[in-house]
């Protein structure tokens, strides 16, 4: 299972809107939002990379600020199990439900046993890893190359995200406001073309997403081109009445 399949629990998705309303929020604020952004990823880029971050070989609960590091307050104990959550349940792709059976010998059982303490909510490191892999995967869809505004805004509107407006409202903000209102997402255009890109439009959107974001846009796909379809024949029936 990929990171774009897992589901999150309700807790979790509210965890990762507020740390991309946060970006967003500093991210306007930011003269250079583009190195803003880079920084951003750089951050919760190391959580997961031990060449990047290295580890002291004493895990602690109250460490000195890790040399280079400024991301959410963590100590090295808890970003060395969000790792080592990463690397068993995202990476190698176990599955999530022997937290729950935590059978004797299990990978959870040991890692228990080393770390009972560090471990009473036992999907918290789990739920971490999950959500900042996320939260990192969002961040970088911008540096996808040819990725548009209408791409990015439909993303968000899928996702239940928000798009704040500033004090001068860009392109993003815009298009997003565009795609609010139901007829300019599942309405047919008067250009052949511009339907075609439409709907081109939404299945470029509909690979980025998952769950029931991906479902939403899926239906709304679906009723775009049964729109198309009548305005088509109602085009037709009309030429008819004229001739």
């Amino acid at each position: 299972m990929t990171i774009d399949e897992i589901e999150l629990t309700a807790e979790e998705a509210v965890e990762l809107v507020k740390l991309k309303e946060n970006f967003n929020i500093r991210n306007q604020k930011s003269p250079a939002s583009k190195a803003h952004r880079t920084n951003e990823i750089k951050i919760y880029s190391m959580i997961f990379d031990e060449d990047k971050l290295p580890l002291p070989k004493e895990l602690k609960e109250n460490d000195e600020p890790l040399k280079g590091y400024s991301g959410p307050e963590l100590c090295s104990m808890q970003i060395w199990l969000i790792r080592e959550f990463w690397i068993h349940f995202i990476v190698e792709e176990n599955d999530i439900a022997e937290i729950e059976k935590n059978e004797y010998n299990s990978w959870f059982w040991n890692l228990n046993d080393f770390a009972s303490e560090w471990l009473t909510k036992p999907r918290y490191y789990y739920s971490k890893a999950i959500v900042y892999c996320k939260y990192l995967e969002w961040l970088n869809q911008d540096k996808k190359q040819g990725i548009t505004n209408s791409e990015l805004a439909l993303i968000a509107f899928y996702n239940g995200e928000k798009v704040l407006r500033g004090k001068n409202p860009t392109k993003l903000y815009q298009e997003f406001k565009y795609f609010e209102f139901e007829p300019n997402r599942t309405g047919p255009s008067d250009s052949a073309m511009k339907n075609k890109n439409q709907i081109k439009l939404f299945e470029n959107v509909i690979r980025q997403l998952s769950g029931n974001a991906r479902i939403r846009a899926e239906r709304d796909l679906s009723e775009l081109k049964k729109n198309i379809t009548g305005a088509i024949f109602f085009e037709r029936d009309l030429k008819d009445l004229k001739k």
